[in-house]
């Protein structure tokens, strides 16, 4: 069952572990994982970029900003992952979404968010238009 917040605008879905090949899963055998992150239930991607985090050893965090136009959608690799989430209007007060290794998350635009990792953590982000750096505007509402 997919978890909502921000009244919808956030939403995070668990793949499911050996689900039929025809969407989104996850497969876990002798061989390893394999996840199927997608599979014509999100629009096209065109935007694909997978970044490290560990905060407790660095104390770093990324995003602190919002998009205008664009959705953007992550998944957990591996470890585990904080997102704090608040509309850049601050209409709502911000909220800590937890994340876990095989969970994918959609930020509609307009919400501000920043990841913080609880451990070393691999995430894949992607986006159905290309990054453009001029939709994308700071947020100064989260701590650092």
């Amino acid at each position: 069952m997919p978890r909502s917040y921000l009244h919808d605008r956030v939403r995070v879905e668990r793949l499911k572990i050996d689900a039929p090949d025809s969407g989104p899963m996850r497969r876990v055998n002798e061989k390893g994982e394999m996840a199927q992150i997608a599979n014509g239930d999100l629009p096209p991607i065109r935007h694909l970029l997978v970044w490290t985090l560990d905060s407790p050893k660095s104390g770093a965090t990324r995003g602190h900003h919002f998009h205008t136009n664009r959705i953007e959608r992550a998944y957990v690799i591996a470890g585990e992952v904080d997102v704090l989430v608040q509309p850049n209007d601050q209409s709502l007060p911000g909220m800590m979404v937890p994340m876990v290794a095989g969970e994918r998350i959609t930020i509609d635009h307009g919400v501000a968010h920043c990841y913080r990792s609880r451990g070393p953590a691999i995430v894949l982000e992607m986006g159905e238009t290309n990054y453009d750096p001029l939709d994308t505007t700071p947020f100064a509402g989260f701590p650092k």
